[in-house]
């Protein structure tokens, strides 16, 4: 008796999810998964956005800062046009960086780029800490 109770049971519970409510579950599995992806697309869509911002802000300056040393470096002694190579070459190793991890980043798959993030984030905030410090010396 336990077992014929027991199979029964088994068969209503198997038969209990008809095939209808088993494709709604599917369907809105699909559309939950469509949902998350897209909203992960706008926030690269939005991050890569500030970040090119952030890029072409520093482009404008570095070549600003260029053509304005050029008629500087005229009047700088031997000692601060080293100093001032030396330091531009550590930016432009900087820049060569972040664009360099900024590529991977843009290269990544739609779910792998946030492992990149942190890394552009860091060399983006090296350059920009450097560059900040450069423009602060030849202001002075």
């Amino acid at each position: 008796m336990k077992r014929f109770l027991l199979a029964a049971l088994l068969m209503i519970a198997a038969t209990a999810c008809t095939k209808s409510e088993r494709a709604e579950v599917k369907e809105e599995s699909r559309d939950a998964a469509r949902e998350a992806s897209e909203a992960s697309a706008a926030k690269r869509r939005e991050y890569e956005a500030k970040l090119d911002a952030r890029l072409e802000k520093i482009d404008r300056e570095y070549d600003e800062m260029k053509r304005d040393a050029s008629a500087k470096n005229r009047r700088m002694n031997a000692k601060a046009k080293r100093e001032y190579n030396e330091r531009m070459v550590e930016l432009d190793k900087a820049r060569a960086e972040t664009r360099q991890k900024y590529g991977e980043l843009k290269n990544a798959t739609a779910d792998g780029w946030e492992r990149f993030k942190d890394g552009v984030d860091d060399a983006a905030d090296k350059m920009e800490r450097g560059w900040d410090s450069f423009v602060a010396e030849m202001k002075r």
